[in-house]
């Protein structure tokens, strides 16, 4: 976590710290949530979403569309898994 001299208010890196301290979970970058969104977004196009994600490059939108992509096929998993644990256990 980077220390800031900037109050909660100000910047958002200490409040998403706390949280994620307080839910005890392990995430380094409360950014990741920002560009995590913006390549979820089907109906834009690339540089729409550069833009809006505050990317440098188209192919850096494109590394974290596959990253994200990947992720949600590893959350989908684990749902499903989840449920048929669930499931046997009733």
């Amino acid at each position: 976590m980077t220390k800031s001299k900037k109050n909660h208010i100000n910047d958002i890196r200490k409040t998403f710290g706390h949280v994620c301290k307080a839910a005890n979970v392990d995430i380094k970058c409360c950014y990741f949530f920002k560009h995590s969104f913006w390549t979820t977004q089907k109906n834009l196009s690339t540089d729409a979403k550069k833009v809006l994600g505050s990317w440098k490059s188209n192919d850096m939108v494109e590394t974290y569309d596959k990253k994200t992509n990947k992720l949600k096929m590893e959350f989908r998993d684990q749902a499903v898994q989840l449920m048929l644990q669930y499931k046997s256990n009733r």
